[in-house]
């Protein structure tokens, strides 16, 4: 093979291995999915892992199953961002693609949300569900008190248990304008 011909080879390699780099991934049956789940969608939006001495610090993710799409909010003392992403399953394996961040105006007027991280941060590693199925999940990450609180509830908003209604009041606050 001549070398012109070799070079848009090892482009089209070099761009196939940075595809696959852009991606991020978890299994749903291991049993610190929750965990796996928010860290991926935070990787694949090129957010910073969290750490227990981040903080205040809170992360909402939506997962929409029927679409395959991730929606994120981040609010802190210093930032308001808001996220998306995508993803497939193959198996038991989620691959989130490549998300993006942006900064959001409309977040940085509901900050008082962080003051709710207290009472988030007795749910930690609760995975609630009142049965409901229609494909949302709200995966709740985050910093408090020098803890990372990590948290999923499965459809809040459509559920009458007080821990989903507490976690259904905060998405409200956070999403309404």
């Amino acid at each position: 093979m001549p070398q012109s011909s070799r070079i848009p080879l090892v482009l089209a390699l070099i761009g196939v291995a940075t595809t696959s780099v852009a991606s991020e991934s978890y299994d749903l049956s291991a049993h610190d999915s929750t965990l796996r789940a928010v860290s991926a969608y935070a990787r694949a939006s090129g957010l910073p892992a969290l750490a227990a001495t981040d903080g205040p610090e809170l992360r909402i993710w939506f997962d929409s199953v029927m679409t395959g799409t991730i929606y994120g909010y981040v609010l802190s003392n210093s930032k308001a961002l808001e996220c998306a992403a995508s993803y497939s399953l193959r198996g038991e394996t989620i691959i989130v693609r490549k998300g993006h961040c942006h900064q959001s105006r409309t977040l940085r007027r509901h900050r008082p949300v962080l003051e709710r991280l207290k009472e988030l941060a007795t749910l930690d590693g609760r995975e609630l569900n009142c049965g409901v199925e229609d494909g949302a999940e709200v995966y709740v990450d985050g910093t408090f008190d020098h803890r990372r609180i990590t948290m999923v509830a499965g459809n809040p908003d459509l559920c009458s248990d007080a821990e989903s209604k507490l976690v259904a009041d905060i998405v409200k606050k956070l999403t309404s304008d």
